[in-house]
């Protein structure tokens, strides 16, 4: 028998701890943010939001029930949270076209669903689907094809692929199912009976200034849509087209887009990265559909030197008290054990406190420290049918020297700003309560230098300023004094 079984649970409740792992248990573990009803409204009234928040504060959940629950009002809602090959700068007619692709492929699959859609459109709205679907429909294998018609809406039964194909599709395809032959713009189009687009008429149509002639002789034609001028009205008129056949709007959600792996978690190039889409408000500030946007807080301050709108485009920021964290927690228990569990019949309400305290209010780090608890419980006794002290104790302790800080902290790695060398520095120090001639003792530096250190360590938020002589124990003079704020070191240092 498992130590789950043990503690009454039909699965390991702390095995997972993100968004991604967690889709198809979700709705049954989420805890509504303040003031969710009102990004929702806003979302489909076409205003676009910035969602903001630490790492592991939810923000994938809270974007992944926000696109249920928008496409439940009958909004087309794109999720985009892959950029591969997106370049880290001048990148805004990279974004427009990831935008109008991914749009296209899945509202291409919400048709085959519910042909009825292009009913709607008239012919010239038609030639310029079909334009859009020439130019951006790349082609999709079978699988490919397959995942995008499973996250399309429109449907109320769903049918086998299969039969999707045969039924919508105007020729038989049993050797393209068969033979991995890829899925192609013409064939979509022509299957949709969609005109034969007048490529040269809608390069005119978006590059007005330029001549028919030139566009005739190009060998390449589509070269002329790397300008993202034209790419942002092609964008509007897909946007419009999509509401035009039957949904209330659309909109766009951006996540993830600060871990994009060739950002290096580096703050300057996540601000160059997204700088180009976030400060072109023509874009985000729409009538006929929203943009949102996931967005790492330790990055907010830059984009506002960068010139973000945030006074027009209203962030909403994640925040969970402790006791949002721990109706968080014993939702969690309450799922996975059918309600036979609560949070109370495994930790004391002290152990509870120290658990959310040392999570820093984030759930994602909450289910990491338990994670870590459940699997030293495992090693010590894995027929116990309780987690002991001992278990939580060392568990707690693990869980903090492990803490992975680069994934919640700005990274500058090489430089004396990297966030590892600060926290190694405190822990050297080995009290709660340092001073600038702490850092001039253990690092060997000047008084100026040990200034910086302790400037960068308040920046991180490691540390905060407590005052002079009197505040401080058993420090002599009037130097500033400061205590260290992070949790998880001070449950280091106190071991």
């Amino acid at each position: 028998m498992e130590l789950y079984e043990r503690l009454k649970f039909n699965k390991n409740p702390f095995s997972t701890f993100s968004a991604e792992q967690e889709r198809k248990f979700l709705d049954e573990v989420f805890i509504y943010p303040n003031n969710y009803n009102s990004l929702r409204s806003d979302i489909i009234e076409n205003r676009s939001r910035f969602i903001i928040g630490a790492r592991g504060i939810g923000k994938t959940a809270l974007i992944y029930k926000i696109k249920r629950e928008v496409e439940d009002k009958n909004v087309f809602a794109v999720l985009i949270d892959d950029f591969e090959g997106i370049p880290v700068k001048n990148n805004k007619k990279h974004f427009l076209k990831l935008m109008i692709t991914e749009t296209i492929k899945l509202y291409c699959a919400t048709v085959s669903k519910n042909p009825s859609l292009l009913k709607k459109l008239d012919k010239n709205d038609k030639e310029k689907l079909a334009f859009i679907i020439a130019e951006f429909f790349k082609s999709l294998s079978h699988r490919e094809y397959e995942g995008y018609y499973d996250k399309a809406t429109k449907l109320k039964s769903k049918n086998l692929i299969k039969n999707i194909y045969n039924k919508v599709f105007n020729k038989p395809i049993n050797l393209l199912l068969g033979g991995g032959i890829e899925l192609v713009s013409d064939f979509v189009r022509k299957s949709f009976g969609l005109p034969d687009p007048n490529a040269t008429g809608f390069y005119k149509n978006y590059l007005p200034e330029l001549e028919l002639e030139t566009i005739k002789k190009s060998k390449n034609p589509s070269e002329f849509l790397e300008d993202a001028k034209a790419l942002k009205l092609i964008w509007f008129d897909l946007a419009t087209l999509i509401n035009k056949s039957g949904f209330v709007t659309t909109t766009i959600l951006f996540d993830r887009a600060d871990e994009y792996t060739s950002l290096g978690q580096g703050i300057d190039s996540i601000t160059t990265f997204l700088k180009e889409i976030l400060t072109d408000t023509t874009l985000l500030l729409s009538e006929n559909y929203s943009i949102v946007i996931g967005l790492w807080d330790a990055t907010k301050n830059y984009f506002d030197e960068l010139g973000v709108r945030f006074d027009k485009i209203k962030p909403f920021n994640i925040n969970w008290s402790q006791d949002k964290i721990k109706e968080i927690l014993e939702k969690r228990i309450e799922h996975f054990s059918d309600g036979k569990v609560q949070a109370s019949n495994i930790f004391s309400e002290q152990t509870i406190e120290e658990l959310t305290a040392l999570s820093d209010n984030s759930p994602r780090y909450l289910f990491r420290q338990l994670s870590v608890i459940y699997d030293v419980q495992n090693n010590l006794d894995s027929t116990s049918s309780f987690i002991s002290n001992k278990a939580i104790e060392e568990g707690q302790l693990t869980y903090c020297k492990d803490f992975e800080f680069y994934a919640v902290f700005p990274s500058k790695k090489g430089s004396k700003e990297d966030i590892l060398v600060n926290v190694n520095r405190i822990l050297k120090i080995g009290n709660e309560e340092i001073k600038t001639k702490d850092y001039i003792d253990i690092a060997k530096v000047s008084t100026p230098t040990a200034i910086s250190y302790i400037k960068i360590v308040q920046n991180y938020g490691l540390v905060h300023y407590i005052g002079e002589t009197e505040m401080c124990k058993n420090l002599p003079g009037t130097k500033p004094c400061f205590k260290i704020f992070d949790k998880k070191e001070i449950r280091e240092i106190s071991k």
